[in-house]
């Protein structure tokens, strides 16, 4: 992309700078120049945005895709801090303003109506992020695009802000539109080095790596808006209620990530998590959990995140290592034995009460993504109502296997240990007999 073209509304940046460095309200006339700068700027805009979001051809470089937020859009290339303070350029209030009222504002037109059918058929259009092209009969562009944006970010923001598996993952890999993604995967086993003596012949130590395709999945979920809705809910109230959908989604997509981090991401379960046994069985002593974390660490893997049920979470804040902890207040000791000092706990259902999931997420998983959050129409002729339908496809794929490691208080560690490729006295000792 031509850094040059792409520098943004100059104007309305440096309306909003002065505003934030006076503190203050401008005046009426420098705050309505910005407006019509923002207007004349408002097709590149939608350009720039359409292309950070479908990808784009810089010369010989091809960048991929960014899940660019609306609200992000704008203060790269206006200086609002948000949507909303964008929109308030054009008198529209937030905290006052229905979706209805701010159509009015948008369109200058005092009488105009709108209804469920038209928001969601614009979101249709527009949620593919070919944002610009399509104007509707006395429809400014910038309603036409900003109306969908207002209401797909709060949904993206729902879901951002309390997706779980955000915190799992080492990043996230867009697929360019495709359904699935190769990656290697590495076949664990064996002794990936050797020492070779002056003059012999080299030790053949080889490292298999194969090909997978993780695929994504689609994540849905309905709207019904009435009338009533839009003619009498603020924006940020409307936005509020709408980011509940993005955290539902959130949850399924937690699930979807859980699912592969404890099974793996191919069906004959060759990249599934290892699971190891405890002490004693039918409880959890922080030995255990030590055991897991050390080990983890011998392999450079920094196993920062335990995940387990409520029980099970219960259970283990009840041991005497950490009872009384609060997190803040720390005597002078020794360090344990490989924790990590950013040590997090979270609790998610998992697919079995009776077991915990210690993770680096650095290095145990990526996130796919086909595409981010999209609205079809789903219309119902018999009883004359629409439902927006909103959908997300993502997917998961590990990318180490060894990068999490189940810990089940069922299994008896003396008969389920670590597996040989998390055998490091093993694979080090060929070293001391060489």
């Amino acid at each position: 992309m031509d850094k040059k073209k792409y520098i943004g509304c100059e104007a309305t940046q440096q309306f909003f700078a002065q505003k934030r460095e006076n503190k203050a309200t401008l005046s009426k006339e420098s705050a309505n120049q910005a407006a019509e700068s923002a207007r004349k700027s408002f097709a590149e805009f939608a350009e720039f945005v359409y292309k950070i979001r479908s990808g784009y051809t810089q010369g010989d470089t091809k960048h991929a895709p960014i899940n660019l937020s609306t609200d992000d859009a704008f203060k790269i290339f206006y200086g609002a801090e948000s949507t909303f303070e964008f929109l308030q350029l054009f008198g529209v209030n937030p905290e006052k303003d229905t979706l209805e009222g701010m159509a009015r504002k948008l369109t200058g037109n005092a009488g105009f109506s709108l209804n469920p059918a038209e928001v969601f058929e614009m979101m249709a259009t527009q949620s593919s992020h070919t944002a610009y092209s399509v104007q509707r009969g006395d429809y400014s562009p910038e309603f036409t695009f900003l109306l969908p944006q207002v209401i797909l970010d709060a949904i993206y923001l729902g879901y951002a802000n309390s997706g779980m598996h955000l915190n799992w993952i080492m990043r996230t890999q867009n697929t360019n539109g495709q359904d699935s993604a190769t990656f290697p995967y590495i076949v664990m086993g064996g002794s990936p080095a050797a020492i070779t003596a002056e003059g012999a012949d080299a030790k053949l130590a080889t490292v298999e790596i194969k090909q997978k395709k993780p695929k994504t999945q689609k994540l849905t979920g309905g709207i019904k808006m009435t009338y009533e809705v839009l003619r009498g809910t603020t924006l940020i109230n409307l936005a509020d209620a709408l980011s509940y959908v993005g955290e539902q989604m959130a949850m399924k997509a937690d699930a979807m990530a859980m699912k592969v981090l404890v099974s793996g991401d191919l069906t004959d379960g060759s990249e599934s998590a290892p699971v190891i046994g405890v002490g004693t069985t039918g409880e959890y002593k922080a030995k255990d959990i030590k055991k897991v974390i050390a080990q983890m660490t011998r392999l450079t893997y920094n196993s920062s995140r335990m995940i387990t049920g409520l029980d099970t979470g219960m259970e283990i804040d009840e041991l005497p290592e950490f009872a009384g902890y609060s997190g803040e207040t720390k005597q002078f000791r020794l360090p344990p034995l490989g924790v990590p000092q950013n040590f997090t706990r979270e609790i998610f259902t998992m697919p079995s009460e009776n077991q915990a999931l210690l993770l680096d997420p650095n290095r145990a998983m990526v996130k796919l993504e086909e595409s981010g959050v999209m609205i079809e129409q789903q219309k119902n002729i018999v009883n004359q109502t629409v439902i927006g339908v909103v959908s997300m496809s993502l997917g998961f794929g590990i990318s180490r296997r060894n990068g999490r490691v189940i810990l089940d208080k069922t299994v008896d560690f003396a008969t389920d240990g670590f597996p040989d490729y998390m055998d490091v006295d093993t694979f080090v000792a060929e070293f001391y007999t060489d």
